[in-house]
């Protein structure tokens, strides 16, 4: 058996995620929002795109990388922050995570260089779960 702790240095909640680098995922619509710590940190201007990377071999380490490559996902920035949209990459991530609702993950303080450029790690095994308001009844 492989447990997971859990205690205070991984367990957040959606206040404490204010002021961090961090990546929100809506499971439903795809959409993703970039805390402006994590923009600021990867340095995002008007016409930059983001490529998410895999780890081959270990398929549970995520990251972002920014690029202004036309294959990269376009961003939309404006004063509300930085956002993107990919189903697939979302359902991808959240699967992976065992969430099937929407959830915020924390970003890696420190980049890793590769031959590729810089990454910044989504931290995804300390999901922050977002409530969802319950819907009105018609």
């Amino acid at each position: 058996m492989k447990l997971v702790i859990y205690n205070l240095e991984n367990s957040y909640t959606s206040a404490e995620r204010v002021g961090r680098r961090s990546i929100r995922m809506n499971y439903d619509s795809g959409a993703m929002y970039l805390s402006s710590k994590l923009a600021k940190d990867l340095g995002i201007s008007l016409n930059d795109r983001l490529e998410f990377a895999n780890d081959e071999s270990n398929p549970k380490d995520w990251y972002l990388h920014k690029t202004t490559e036309e294959q990269g996902f376009p961003l939309q920035v404006n004063k509300g922050g930085v956002r993107l949209r990919s189903k697939f990459i979302c359902k991808t991530v959240l699967d992976m995570a065992k969430i099937k609702d929407n959830a915020t993950f924390l970003g890696s303080k420190d980049p890793v260089e590769t031959e590729q450029g810089t990454f910044y790690k989504i931290i995804v095994s300390c999901p922050i779960l977002t409530k969802r308001k319950p819907k009105a009844k018609s």
